[in-house]
């Protein structure tokens, strides 16, 4: 069996179309990544970034790859809005080049296939367009994706219509993100950043690249955790793991969208979680002009609280079989992810109780590492947020 959880449920569905075609896990990371582009831009874009942690069953190893935005600074003195350089798309390639089985454009399919055909607006996104979408107002076009013809934001189960974002996710299906970031699209993307004020240019893109690393990795009762995420994020997360009976001061307060995370194991046993950001609710708000996508803002330009992304995985130091896979983003997602896995560790039984809607929400999947239950596992949304959680049979 395979398993899936996120924080949306329509692109949790595309993952899933990719495991039932036999597609690993990092096959259905990136069709759940490139859905998020599309269905949570609140959380998850093109022009943001993330991290992952990954563990192939073949060799036993564990990856962390590390994508997360970085100040596009080519163009700073002369732009209107400071902006990330686009990280999402050469993320997945460096994540599907090393763990995918399927053909890119198969994994990147869905995500173009959604927005072309079926996409309406989620629960999740139209409670964040609600509350959290002033940084919309920066950009006509964006307003112009986000708002009925009464002008009002759309509303849980109204068509979104997104055709720019659809071509862009069309091109990288079909030429790979190598055209994005040194090619045709990195010239026109350069032209179009120009005209909308962005400080990104072609210079930026062709410099970027993820960077794979050793993940953070402690122990504790026979669990061996590996950690990947903001320092700030994995801080706070070691801090309240190993001091479960301490309070997490995040729990009395709600955090502000701008990061989700997913998790997903596949039937041969490799496991991928994924903590995408956009650093704040819908970046910065501007759409490179014709291209569709939020950008991120400039990490170095802000002055609000950042989203921190935070993925965690423990393989049992006995067996070394994997316990546990998760994944959360947000502001104070690393406390709260300490608290919920603090509960799997400690059998307590379930997670601390937050009002419905109160991020960060945490994706998790527990599997029991015995010779009796060897390939049992149970997969769960965090129960405050509107995700959807999936086992995936015959995949």
């Amino acid at each position: 069996m395979a398993y899936v959880a996120g924080d949306e449920p329509q692109a949790v569905l595309a993952a899933r179309e990719i495991l039932v075609a036999g597609g690993s896990a990092a096959d259905a990371a990136v069709a759940l990544s490139f859905a998020l582009s599309a269905t949570l831009q609140s959380s998850a874009g093109l022009g943001g970034g993330g991290t992952c942690v990954v563990y192939d069953a073949q060799s036993g190893q564990v990856d962390a790859l590390d994508f997360l935005p970085v100040p596009a600074t080519e163009k700073s003195k002369m732009a209107r809005w400071q902006v990330a350089i686009p990280a999402l798309p050469r993320g997945m390639y460096a994540l599907h080049a090393k763990y995918g089985r399927l053909p890119w454009s198969a994994a990147v399919s869905p995500a173009e296939n959604i927005i072309r055909f079926r996409h309406s607006v989620g629960r999740a996104l139209a409670l964040d367009l609600g509350s959290h979408s002033d940084a919309l107002v920066n950009d006509p076009a964006a307003l112009d994706i986000f708002m009925s013809p009464e002008r009002r934001v759309l509303r849980e189960g109204e068509r979104i219509h997104q055709l720019d974002l659809a071509a862009t996710i069309g091109q990288l299906r079909g030429r790979t993100p190598a055209a994005f970031y040194t090619g045709v699209m990195a010239v026109r993307l350069d032209e179009r950043a120009e005209i909308s004020g962005l400080s990104l240019s072609a210079a930026d893109l062709r410099k970027f690249a993820p960077v794979w690393r050793t993940p953070r990795t402690f122990e504790i009762d026979r669990t061996r955790i590996f950690l990947t995420g903001s320092a700030d994020a994995e801080s706070a997360f070691e801090a309240q793991l190993q001091e479960p009976a301490a309070p997490a001061n995040v729990n009395l307060r709600a955090s502000p969208p701008g990061a989700t995370g997913f998790v997903i194991k596949d039937r041969r046993g490799s496991a991928v979680a994924c903590s995408l950001t956009m650093l704040t609710p819908f970046g910065s708000g501007v759409i490179p002009s014709g291209t569709g996508f939020l950008s991120a803002p400039s990490p170095e330009f802000l002055s609000e609280p950042i989203s921190h992304p935070i993925v965690a995985l423990a393989l049992s130091t006995s067996r070394s079989a994997i316990e546990f896979v998760a994944a959360s983003g947000g502001v104070g997602a690393g406390e709260v992810m300490g608290m919920a896995l603090g509960d799997q560790l400690t059998d307590g039984g379930g997670r601390s109780e937050r009002p419905v809607g109160q991020r960060p929400f945490v994706n998790l999947i527990k599997c029991f590492p015995t010779r009796s239950r060897q390939n049992s596992c149970i997969v769960e949304n965090d129960p405050s947020g509107f995700g959807f959680a999936i086992v995936v049979e015959g995949s």
